[in-house]
């Protein structure tokens, strides 16, 4: 779609180093572009796609970004996508206002994703609508906010109300496809 988008790997405590893309779009539709980018580029190798952001600071005349998630974002981008090594996963970031002109943002956690699954993660996430792929259902859950673990900010879990399949954004990454007792 063409929205402006910052890509790149998650360092410790919440820290970054990304570059610009112009034409980024929705995770709904780029996860999967980085799932066939870490599987056809990278040889379904996640370190060397980061490795391939960290060059592109030697190939490109546009700096790569060095930031943190709690810091501003730039009121004109739309998404930013940290790539998480040690986990296989990337994170989408959305911009939100944080005043009423829009000129001031902050980035949001989103949703998160395996890069070594298919299309198949246990929630589909359209921004609109979110549906469980364990059950099918559709907007039937609870999303709960907590202190993060690792003291990086806030963890959201997911939990679906009619088969209790959860995921969480933890370091960990836990899934657990049926009720916890």
């Amino acid at each position: 779609m063409g929205e402006r988008i910052l890509i790149g790997v998650a360092e410790p405590g919440g820290a970054y180093t990304a570059y610009y893309r112009q034409w980024g779009d929705h995770p709904v539709r780029f996860v999967p572009e980085l799932r066939r980018q870490r599987r056809d580029e990278n040889a379904g190798d996640t370190q060397a796609m980061a490795a391939a952001i960290y060059h592109l600071a030697d190939i490109s005349d546009e700096p790569l970004e060095h930031s943190h998630v709690n810091e501003a974002a730039q009121w004109d981008m739309v998404w930013l996508y940290l790539i998480h090594v040690d986990a296989d996963a990337v994170e989408a970031y959305a911009a939100r206002p944080i005043d009423r002109q829009g000129m001031f943002c902050r980035w949001e956690l989103y949703s998160r994703h395996r890069l070594t699954a298919g299309d198949d993660d246990l929630f589909a996430l359209d921004g609109t609508t979110v549906r469980c792929t364990n059950c099918g259902a559709v907007d039937d859950v609870d999303f709960t906010t907590t202190v993060s673990a690792t003291a990086a900010g806030q963890d959201t879990t997911i939990s679906c109300r009619r088969c209790g399949a959860t995921e969480t954004t933890d370091p960990a990454f836990t899934v657990h496809r049926q009720p916890t007792t």
